[in-house]
């Protein structure tokens, strides 16, 4: 079901651009996604995990040909793409010795059982994928005409990547469903900001009706995002009480 709604979202903001839509708009539109659900999945922890790995797969993959598309308009710099490719190749790196369904949640969502990995550049740090994504998007800053037109969607992939490192060494897994009343209040207010922020541009630009039809469809994925990600949460949080009660 996701990658269909997903499929939907796309066409309606190639709809949008047919129709007059900024270029930029829907490429902030369509670039942060997969941060969303990586954060639905660890907080919740229903969502099975292949499912999961397909749609934060083809979301990024959405958000890196934007950011490609976005970085090859303007004028290449040789240090800004060194510092990007170290970064990548630092991401990429770490994902191969971890392993592909550890690298999304598999221990946290998936049940694979605990592992402890000392070899370089676990032996550094713990979160050398975020790290490496940190440099990788610091790096197209170095350039100055990327900077110039594109600074704030590399500084929000900085951002959102900061916002995993924390979510990771300060919240456990599951944790969204053990406080799932002021996490649902949080997320809705996460939702309405991003689609408000998004229309907002969008009728800066275009008018208040585009506007409010990108916000809207902003808003409306995002919460049907919600939805498939939490649920069964109930059901779930029964099972977890009766399995503890059974050890008592």
């Amino acid at each position: 079901m996701s990658p269909f709604l997903f499929g939907v979202f796309v066409c309606a903001m190639a709809g949008a651009v047919a129709w007059g839509l900024d270029l930029g708009v829907a490429a902030y539109a369509l670039s942060f996604w997969h941060y969303f659900v990586y954060w639905l999945a660890y907080l919740f922890c229903v969502a099975p995990l292949a499912a999961f790995k397909r749609d934060a797969i083809m979301m990024k993959s959405v958000a890196m040909g934007v950011l490609g598309w976005a970085y090859l308009s303007g004028a290449p710099d040789l240090l800004s793409v060194t510092v990007m490719t170290l970064g990548f190749a630092l991401n990429t790196y770490a994902a191969t010795i971890m392993g592909s369904d550890r690298c999304y949640y598999g221990y946290e969502i998936g049940g694979l059982p605990g592992l402890r990995i000392t070899s370089f550049p676990y032996s550094v740090t713990a979160h050398p994928m975020l790290i490496g994504n940190i440099i990788a998007f610091g790096g197209a800053l170095i350039n100055p005409d990327f900077r110039e037109r594109w600074w704030p969607l590399a500084v929000t992939h900085v951002g959102m990547n900061v916002g995993l490192l924390i979510m990771e060494t300060t919240l456990s897994a599951g944790s969204g469903g053990a406080r799932s009343g002021a996490a649902r209040w949080i997320i809705g207010l996460v939702i309405f900001a991003l689609g408000a922020a998004i229309g907002y541009a969008a009728q800066a630009l275009h008018g208040p009706v585009m506007g409010a039809a990108v916000g809207l469809c902003v808003c409306a994925y995002a919460f049907a995002l919600f939805f498939l990600y939490t649920k069964g949460m109930g059901e779930n949080a029964a099972r977890q009480t009766v399995a503890t009660g059974s050890l008592t």
